[in-house]
């Protein structure tokens, strides 16, 4: 029986040391507690547990990577595609997530969090009940959920929306394992999200995202005035306000055109696929038809020579 592929401690500590200890797609400084170990060919679709086929990824990044090919959405269950549309509704993904995320998931410690982190979030969960039952018994129950539910669902989204944007914009560059190139990631794999200038004050100039991933050191204080001070940075395409709306409507990466496309862009393809079939049908019916043609000609050229 042959062995099952494995990777062992020892193989994924040199792999973090290869890596410099980073994460293969953001450059983002890895830890103990933010290391994740991703497939970069999936075992979902044929990937192995080998340590030529897995990197180390910040867990942030490796949760992102959710985004399905064009091939994928379209082999999947009917099930897995109607969980995938409701996951990436903007209702979902920008009001509801956020909300589960802040209010929910992150009030309890992860299975691999150290004693310290667990301690840190039991801690900050206790602090968060003495402050909501001070709070209401000041303004009432309701008034204070209502004030605070939607202070944080405007922030949450907010958030999610200015990660999601990030990565998912027009022309942005995706790449596989070999292929996948740092620099090009960083500069035409992340967006420039030229905000105004009140909201990028508010987010920490989070726009430059491309210099952040290029070298995630350098604070966030000093991310434009790198961005100023090389012309390279000056052929970076700017993801205005406006125009990252478009955002909104990618679902899925197109492996063939290279980039993201809406659900839309399933319908254009099954009648490209449905014209393909029908002119490759024609088109071998024409041939049947000149072979068929060619014969009866041999045979009447054979008669007219018999006679």
């Amino acid at each position: 029986m042959p062995k099952k592929p494995s990777v062992s401690p020892k193989q994924i500590l040199a792999l973090i040391e290869s890596q410099q200890y980073r994460c293969a797609l953001s450059g983002r400084e890895l830890s103990p507690e933010t290391a994740s170990l991703d497939h970069v060919i999936p075992l979902s679709r044929g990937g192995v547990h080998d340590i030529s086929n897995v990197q180390v990824l910040d867990y942030r990044v490796n949760a992102a990577k959710g985004t399905m090919t064009v091939e994928e959405y379209l082999k999947s269950s009917r099930w897995k595609r109607f969980a995938y549309r409701l996951a990436r509704n903007p209702i979902v993904l920008f009001v509801l997530a956020p909300l589960v995320v802040f209010v929910v998931w992150q009030r309890f410690p992860s299975r691999q969090a150290s004693r310290q982190e667990r301690l840190s979030v039991w801690w900050m969960d206790l602090a968060l009940l003495i402050k909501v039952a001070a709070m209401s018994s000041i303004f009432g129950i309701l008034p204070y959920l209502v004030i605070q539910l939607t202070a944080m669902a405007v922030a949450g989204s907010a958030g999610v929306w200015l990660f999601y944007v990030q990565h998912q914009f027009e022309d942005v560059y995706w790449e596989r394992g070999g292929d996948w190139d740092y620099t090009s990631a960083a500069l035409k794999g992340s967006s420039f999200y030229k905000l105004p200038r009140v909201l990028q004050w508010f987010s920490g100039n989070i726009g430059f995202h491309h210099i952040h991933h290029l070298s995630p050191r350098i604070p966030n204080y000093n991310l434009q005035k790198c961005h100023q001070s090389d012309p390279m940075f000056q052929d970076v395409k700017p993801v205005t306000l406006i125009s990252s709306l478009k955002s909104l409507s990618f679902r899925l990466w197109d492996e063939s055109a290279r980039k993201l496309v809406g659900f839309r862009h399933l319908k254009h393809l099954r009648k490209k696929q449905e014209r393909e079939a029908e002119s490759e049908g024609s088109n071998q019916g024409a041939a049947s038809a000149d072979s068929d043609s060619r014969q009866a000609d041999e045979q009447g050229s054979r008669q007219a020579s018999d006679d």
